[in-house]
């Protein structure tokens, strides 16, 4: 099989997988150039690649680390040395290296992304804000930085200073990790043992690591809740707000084909904070989401703000 044959197998291959596992994503992109949609797609693979080693793991976490330092290796020397072979295997992989090289994907996100999700194999909770926005940026922040060449308005892409756009990217995927962790608190806690809300600041509140898991175990409903917990839950809501007003103000430097996709998944991301709120503060005993009335409003919402037709 010739290169070009091999490559069109990989597109098509990444594209399958992110069809199956983020129908919102591959619609919100699809409408992007055909060469930047296929770039996306393909750093998509990759990322989704390295989260199912952590969260789908039957190996042990030893195992799965080794795995994640091969990756580690392999994207420090991508394009110099033959694959190793966990990694030749993998039907995306050629999509994923030539998109590397043909769009400048930042290697820093890259790498970023694998140290997210060491620190997720051997989690232990953080102490402060800052090691959650650290956590944030490796393994969410760094998705915006990878996609940034592919989603960059043509003349923005252009200019010589790409740090400052970068960091917007950075800050979105941040925001939308944030509201993962607000609504997960309750499941996190119940089924992994696991709290993301920084020691100090659940202290400053009234709270241990051991409060909130044992909370998760007992409450019934919204009733069984602390009244504090609401103000706790707010104070790291205003983090992710910071950021996701980052996009509100920056949506223009983002190629006018995705503005619509980016900004609505932005923003119902965002609702499911307010739908938290509207429920008593309950993301302890259930999941919250928006439902579809509120995600087409919000759609047209955003179509309004943008003047496109509704």
């Amino acid at each position: 099989m010739n290169k070009d044959s091999i490559l069109t197998k990989s597109y098509q291959a990444a594209e399958k997988i992110m069809k199956e596992h983020s129908k919102s994503f591959f619609q919100a992109f699809s409408a992007i150039p055909k060469n930047r949609f296929q770039g996306v797609v393909a750093v998509y693979s990759f990322c989704r690649y390295v989260d199912d080693l952590v969260d789908e793991a039957s190996e042990s976490n030893e195992t799965v680390l080794e795995q994640l330092n091969i990756l580690e290796k392999t994207i420090l020397s991508l394009g110099e040395k033959q694959l190793p072979n966990s990694i030749a295997k993998l039907d995306w992989w050629p999509a994923f290296e030539e998109t590397v090289f043909n769009f400048g994907v930042p290697r820093k996100a890259l790498l970023e992304q694998i140290e997210g999700q060491k620190s997720d194999l051997c989690f232990s909770p953080f102490e402060d804000v800052e090691s959650l926005e650290t956590y944030c940026r490796n393994v969410a922040g760094s998705v915006g930085a990878m996609l940034w060449p592919m989603l960059g308005d043509e003349k923005v892409l252009t200019e010589t200073n790409q740090t400052v756009y970068l960091e917007y990217c950075y800050q979105l995927g941040m925001a939308m990790q944030i509201t993962n962790i607000l609504r997960d608190i309750g499941e996190d806690a119940r089924k992994r043992g696991r709290v993301y809300l920084p020691v100090k600041l659940l202290s400053d509140f009234g709270f241990t690591i051991s409060d909130v898991i044992e909370l998760s175990q007992k409450a019934k409903s919204w009733k069984d809740i602390p009244k504090n917990f609401s103000n706790m839950w707010e104070e790291v809501s205003k983090i992710s707000q910071k950021y996701y007003n980052v996009l509100d103000n920056h949506i223009h430097i983002f190629h006018p084909s995705c503005r619509l996709g980016l900004l609505s998944a932005a923003n119902i991301y965002q609702a499911i904070e307010d739908e938290i709120r509207n429920d008593h503060y309950d993301c302890v005993t259930k999941r919250q989401y928006t439902n579809i009335a509120k995600r087409v409003s919000i759609i047209n919402e955003v179509k309004k703000l943008l003047k496109e037709p509704i």
